[in-house]
């Protein structure tokens, strides 16, 4: 057994779920024109604001580009209906302990 299999995110089961969830944000973000990555940090820069955190997410980035993109992040917006629809895919990640 791979060791990936052995952590709750990527045990089999999970990681059907788990990336069911990913196709639909891979969705969301295409439709926006933008990456999977720019939207999660977007909506998790938005969530932060919403629960009024004094925090900011900090993604692990070696290449210049991916920094590029992740910073520009920061401006994006997203909508109540976008918010919305993210909403529940984040409740719905399996084998993580929130």
């Amino acid at each position: 057994m791979a060791m990936s299999a052995s952590i709750a995110p990527f045990s089999p089961d999970n990681r059907i779920a788990n990336m069911r969830l990913v196709a639909k944000i891979e969705e969301i973000a295409s439709a926006k024109g933008i990456t999977p990555a720019q939207l999660v940090l977007a909506w998790l820069c938005a969530r932060l604001r919403t629960l009024n955190a004094k925090a900011v997410p900090v993604p692990e980035t070696r290449k210049r580009p991916l920094l590029e993109e992740n910073v520009a992040a920061v401006s994006i917006t997203l909508t109540e209906q976008e918010m919305t629809t993210l909403e529940p895919l984040a409740a719905a990640v399996r084998g993580v302990a929130v």
